[in-house]
């Protein structure tokens, strides 16, 4: 899949510019500026024009409400929400039941 035009942030790198992103099964294969790589060999291609194209985010602060209140939320719902807005890892409060604070109850 090539990504073109995107906006890249990276605070890693430090990095913040138009880039083009190809990535070949699921891995960064070539980064380069906006507007210098093509499609190769029937390539999906995507525009990313006015996107951001970020590491994976991560929210410390997530109320999945599994187990004991999932009619407000559950791991499935949750991890779904969270994925679709660029969560790549997400940690759960504590606000359950019963709460999750060892290892059998996390188990279960």
């Amino acid at each position: 899949m090539l990504i073109k035009n995107g906006f890249l942030i990276d605070p890693a790198s430090d990095t913040e510019r138009l880039v083009d992103l190809r990535i070949t099964d699921g891995l960064i294969q070539t980064l380069a500026d906006a507007g210098t790589l093509t499609p190769e060999n029937g390539e999906d291609e995507l525009d990313a024009a006015g996107l951001m194209i970020s590491p994976g985010l991560v929210d410390t602060h997530i109320h999945f409400r599994d187990p004991g209140f999932t009619y407000k939320e559950d791991l499935h719902t949750g991890s779904l929400a969270a994925a679709a807005g660029g969560f790549t890892s997400v940690i759960c409060m504590a606000n359950t039941s019963p709460v999750i604070d060892s290892v059998p109850v996390l188990k279960d």
